[in-house]
């Protein structure tokens, strides 16, 4: 088991760290071009979310005392957090492959925290509300209520955790209140932690309910 933990510690360094090497630059074209085309992904790289938020969610999952914690893979690989994770780094970009139109279908494909674009417009500026972890402490509460809801929420936390922490280590995309660099680090850096937090609950209610029976109200 110590092998194990230290495995997953391991990984939960070296998955960000892989994604630090992984730069994107931003050439945007604002003549000619139809707003909801502005309406993109803000992550300085898609990798990069994606890498943090597995390798917060490998310390969220260590950090579990209970006897019966779930393991790191057992997690990973579970439908509900991989439908959560998926809409908190990348978002439903399948959506802009079909053949729809417009800026409707074009913000939900956004990751959850860049959602900000749908309801303030398109631009390079992050709301430091969506960028922050009231969206994950939001949906908690149906982790709390529902077993059958912790991975999905455990999802969406941890991927607001590696969308935080990878904007905060790259310096992208600037908060629209919280512009300078000394106020959006500590800003992003906490609510990264207060969303593993999150994660790490949804962790320690499944472990001490493991084997009993799921509510039915």
């Amino acid at each position: 088991m110590k092998r194990v933990t230290a495995g997953l510690a391991a990984l939960a360094l070296a998955l960000p760290v892989a994604a630090l090497a992984c730069p994107e630059s931003f050439t945007f074209t604002f003549s000619d071009v139809e707003p909801y085309q502005l309406m993109l992904p803000r992550a300085f790289n898609a990798f990069s979310p994606v890498a943090w938020a597995l390798g917060l969610l490998a310390l969220a999952v260590i950090s579990v005392r209970e006897r019966k914690r779930p393991a790191f893979f057992q997690v990973a690989f579970a439908p509900g957090f991989i439908a959560g994770a998926t809409l908190a780094t990348t978002g439903a970009f399948f959506l802009r492959w079909l053949p729809l139109d417009g800026t409707l279908f074009h913000g939900l494909s956004l990751p959850l925290p860049d959602m900000d674009q749908l309801v303030f417009g398109a631009g390079l500026d992050a709301n430091p509300l969506f960028y922050s972890a009231l969206i994950p402490a939001a949906v908690s509460a149906a982790g709390i209520r529902f077993q059958g809801a912790r991975r999905l929420v455990a999802g969406v936390a941890c991927g607001f955790a590696g969308t935080l922490a990878a904007a905060a280590w790259h310096g992208w995309p600037e908060l629209s209140v919280l512009s300078a660099r000394w106020v959006s680090l500590p800003w992003l850096a906490a609510n990264a932690v207060a969303c593993c937090f999150i994660a790490r609950a949804m962790f320690v209610a499944e472990a001490r309910d493991v084997g009993s029976p799921r509510s039915a109200r």
